[in-house]
């Protein structure tokens, strides 16, 4: 999963924080995001697998820098990037049986 939660993940006495971190933790999920995502210094993005896959690496957080649309640079995220390494499963084969009514 990845997304924007909009509370702080960095605020472990938030009752947000504490139940989002409460039901990771009970569904074996792991949040890679350690480093501030808001230029107020708060986590608030999220980059969610499970606890025991490997298909996540190299997370940075960093500052795009993107220019609204008079050329001054508007933000209040920065950006997540990761490597991914996943695969494509293979095809599953059916046979499906069926009788031809009229």
């Amino acid at each position: 999963m990845v997304g924007d939660v909009n509370f702080h993940l960095d605020n472990l006495s938030n009752p947000n924080t504490a139940k989002f971190n409460s039901v990771s933790e009970a569904c074996g999920m792991r949040q890679h995001v350690t480093e501030p995502t808001h230029v107020a210094g708060y986590i608030l993005d999220v980059l969610i697998t499970i606890d025991t896959d490997t298909a996540v690496s190299n997370v940075e957080i960093y500052d795009p820098g993107l220019p609204d649309n008079n050329g001054n640079t508007s933000r209040d995220h920065f950006a997540v990037v990761f490597n991914s390494s996943v695969s494509k499963p293979p095809p599953v084969r059916k046979t499906v049986t069926y009788i031809k009514f009229k």
